[in-house]
């Protein structure tokens, strides 16, 4: 016969305390006392002892469960995203149920999803949400944070980038670099992030008396990156710059622009990307690049989170973080 599971009751015996103190102490209550709080682990340990969420959720009206939409989890940038925005939401005592968005998919066909799984918020990393699919979520008082896009609802929350400043920063640089015909690869023209950094580059690059930058739309892969830089140059073979929505897509304009048409990075063309991937710094290619602080965004996500959760009635937060220019070797401004 299987032993029977112990219960909070067997761990506060064990513990000499109140059954109330070993619920405070898993809920990580700060009213317990770092003493107390380690003999009641010590006698869960001796115990096996393991809290019952479900039960807990149905108690507390909460199931401490985040779901996470996210699409393009083969990009560079979403699982360096998704490493750092899970191990937060875990630091802070939440579960993570991950919803991949494919091709086929949008993110208005899996909200509703998390929803069925009583998650306690949503964090969508997605494209597109829906000013109906947010007004279900409000409805329903789910709290909805978008990160890394911004919309036009103000039923949304919203933890973004500076886009459209960081765009102007490299059409700046561009400038000060010496670039006189420059390309702009963009992402979907649906996506928050095309929009403002492309407002920022083209306002950037009309103070100047150059030709209007051409701009080409890639999907935020390596692979369109060099299929498009491969046009790009069929096309026009005197273009001097390019500048690339995301580093993944400048990357792959690199090794079009070198082992695909034979030119030199940055001698012949000068490139800046967006978003500071890991492997922007790379000796391959020493991406100069508009850095984005994940860190900042994934703790005023998840500090927004939790105070969307404390206070339900609360005004939506549309929260716009810095940007930085880092300079490498893709693109160097002359003094």
């Amino acid at each position: 016969m299987s032993q029977s599971r112990s219960t909070a009751e067997d761990v506060a015996r064990r513990a000499g305390v109140a059954q109330s103190t070993v619920s405070r102490v898993f809920s990580n209550s700060s009213r317990i006392s770092e003493a107390t709080r380690q003999k009641v682990l010590q006698a869960a340990r001796e115990l096996a002892y393991r809290p019952n969420n479900f039960a807990r959720s149905l108690v507390t009206k909460q199931s401490l469960l985040v779901g996470i939409v996210m699409e393009r989890i083969s990009t560079a940038f979403s699982p360096y995203v998704l490493e750092k925005l899970t191990l937060k939401l875990q630091e802070s005592g939440y579960n993570v149920l991950l919803f991949n968005v494919s091709q086929a998919l949008s993110a208005d066909d899996l909200l509703p999803s998390a929803l069925d799984y009583q998650v306690d918020a949503l964090i969508t990393t997605s494209s597109v949400v829906s000013p109906e699919m947010a007004d279900v979520y409000a409805k329903f008082k789910t709290p909805l944070i978008l990160f890394n896009r911004r919309i036009n609802n103000q039923t949304v929350n919203t933890v973004s980038a500076d886009d459209y400043h960081g765009g102007k920063m490299a059409a700046e640089a561009m400038i000060k670099a010496g670039v006189k015909r420059a390309a702009f690869i963009s992402g979907p023209e649906n996506t928050s992030t095309t929009q403002d950094r492309g407002q920022g580059f083209f306002e950037g690059w009309e103070l100047q008396d150059f030709a209007r930058p051409r701009q080409i739309v890639g999907d935020y892969s390596y692979q369109s990156g060099f299929d498009v830089a491969c046009q790009l140059w069929d096309d026009d073979s005197t273009l001097d710059g390019i500048f690339a929505v995301s580093d993944l897509m400048a990357v792959g304009a690199i090794d079009a622009l070198r082992h695909k048409l034979g030119l030199r990075v940055p001698e012949d063309v000068q490139v800046i990307g967006f978003d500071d991937i890991p492997g922007a710094a790379r000796l391959a290619y020493q991406l100069t690049t508009i850095r984005i602080d994940v860190d900042l965004m994934v703790n005023k996500t998840v500090e927004l989170l939790q105070r969307c959760l404390t206070d339900k009635t609360k005004e939506v937060e549309q929260i716009v973080t810095p940007v930085t220019y880092v300079e490498r070797k893709s693109l160097v401004v002359k003094i």
